[in-house]
Parts: structure tokens; sequence; C-alpha cells
């Protein structure tokens, strides 16, 4: 029996760094919205232990990406095996949509997929609870995704290190335009210089999670945020050029989303989110996307067959 998921990705409206934490993590708050960019794995239980996994993909640098105990798919597979004290293992297929070194979150929603299909694939029975302390062990973004497919909500506010989350609504009209230059930039890299570059000034979340329950779409552009940009900006200086493209293009603003280098750009419906999507498509400098909010069931569903 084979089992699937479609991964989805995540783009962060709000992202605020709190401190640098003695465990060597920073403290953030932060407000992720899953987005209609997906990645799929597919599960085959297997009764011996071994793990292998096949990468494919659509993205241009799904080659370079590792298929062996690196990989945070097959990392998440063992803790499993060691966890839960099971022997069975699998082969299991990744098809790459969302891009590598982009802070749109693949690997770690991989990884929630991996442990969500194989919670099912090998019979484990995991609590909720359970789902979400192995999800913040395999790393800080995992819980969010786990979140997502529980509750079943394409939003959460994530806090700690990023393994403290809840689901949030409002996310049912917002539609952005996706672009990903050929650019990347290592995550732990950017947050090596963050604090020293942090002005003091901790966003409020407030104006975004009320600017979400009107709806207005207007305030939503003005006030999303990323704390990362600063010292992203320091390593990569076409940031700004970026995000003038895409404002230029019409959109109601422009943000890098996590650790970057993806950017979006808010619309205000789905037709001005198509057509300058389609606009910027000529440009071979990055990857654009049109995506919507994670409305999709098949988002949330795991399909057996």
């Amino acid at each position: 029996m084979k089992i699937a998921h479609h991964p989805p990705a995540k783009i962060n409206l709000f992202f605020e760094v709190l401190r640098r934490r003695d465990d060597g993590f920073h403290g953030i708050v932060s407000v992720a919205s899953l987005i209609s960019l997906c990645d799929t794995l597919t599960v085959q239980p297997k009764k011996s232990s071994g793990i292998v996994l096949t990468i494919d993909g659509e993205t241009p640098d799904f080659p370079a990406i590792p298929s062996d105990e690196r990989n945070l798919v097959v990392k998440t597979l063992r803790l499993l095996q060691r966890e839960c004290g099971t022997n069975n293992g699998a082969e299991v297929m990744l098809f790459k949509r969302i891009p590598s070194q982009s802070g749109l979150g693949g690997g770690s929603s991989d990884a929630a997929s991996a442990l969500l299909l194989a919670n099912v694939a090998w019979n484990l029975n995991l609590t909720e609870t359970s789902q979400l302390e192995l999800a913040a062990k395999i790393g800080s973004d995992v819980p969010l995704f786990v979140r997502s497919h529980l509750d079943k909500s394409c939003g959460t506010i994530s806090s700690g290190r990023g393994e403290i989350t809840v689901s949030i609504d409002g996310f049912d009209e917002l539609n952005f335009v996706l672009i990903k230059p050929n650019e990347g930039l290592e995550t732990a890299a950017v947050y090596r210089d963050c604090m020293k570059y942090h002005d003091g000034k901790l966003r409020n979340i407030e104006p975004l999670l009320e600017a979400m329950r009107n709806k207005d779409i207007d305030k939503i552009g003005d006030v999303c945020f990323n704390r990362l940009e600063v010292p992203s900006g320091k390593l990569w200086n076409k940031l700004e050029t970026y995000k003038e493209t895409l404002i230029k293009a019409g959109c109601l603003n422009a943000i890098m989303t996590g650790s970057g280098t993806a950017i979006y750009g808010i619309c205000k419906n789905k037709e001005q989110a198509k057509h300058i999507a389609q606009q910027l498509k000529t440009n071979n400098t990055f990857q654009v996307w049109n995506v919507t909010t994670a409305l999709s069931p098949d988002v949330f569903k795991i399909d057996e067959n």
C-alpha cells in the first residue's frame, strides 16, 4: 500500500526575532500562511528497516538535494523508528516543487508529511501531542506544518523557537505573487548577525491579526513584517531590487519570507495576482508563481491506495 501527501510551502506574514536564547536558538513570534505551492511525498511501507528516498522534481536545485541520512525526511523516519521502537522501513518518493534556500519551509514541510505518513503507514497511532513533540525534535518549523494538518488550518502563530504553535483563522482571501531569485541564503548565516542589526524595537503582532479579522487587504499589506530582511540584505544586496520589482508590477507590498530568498507580493485579488505573475514570467532571474492560501482539501488529505 502506498500513501501520499502534498507538503505545502508557507510564507511568513509576520516574523519578529525577540532575542538569542541560551540554547543557541532565537526566540521568535511568527504568523505563517500555508500556500498552494506543494511538494508530493509518497511512502510505501516495508517490513525491513531500510529507508530508501528517491527525489525528482521541477525546481532547478532538486538534483543537489541529498537523499541519504542528511535529508530531513530520512532523519524524521529514523527518529520515529527509534522513538516508537518500530523496525518498519519505507520506500519514499519525494517530488520537489518548493525550491531550497527560499524561506518557504519546503524541507520542514516534507519532514512533517513524513511524520504524518509514517504514523499511518506503520500503524503507530501517535497522539496529537506526541506528533507535535516529535515534530519539535526534528526542526523549529516542523510543528507549524503538523499543527496546520491536525487542525485543518492554513494559518498558525508560532513562538518559542518556533515549536509552540496555535492555529488561527482569516486566511481565506489572500492572493500572492511569489518569486524565487536564482540566489539562495543559508538560514544559519542569516540568523548569525540578526541581533547585531536589530533596532531593539519589537514589532507588535496585533495590527496584522486585526487586519486579517477585518479582511482588510490594504492594511494587511501595510503591516506585514520580517525582521530577517535586514541581515539578509547585508548578505544579499539584491533583496530591495526584487522587492521593488513586485511593487512596480502592482503588488500592494513585497516581503521576504523566512530567511529568504523567496519574496511574495500581496495582491488585491486572484485576478491581479494572475496578471502580475504572467507579466513577470518573462524575467529569467527568478522563478515566479501565482499562489493563494492553501485552501484545497488536498493539502490536508492523506491518500491511500
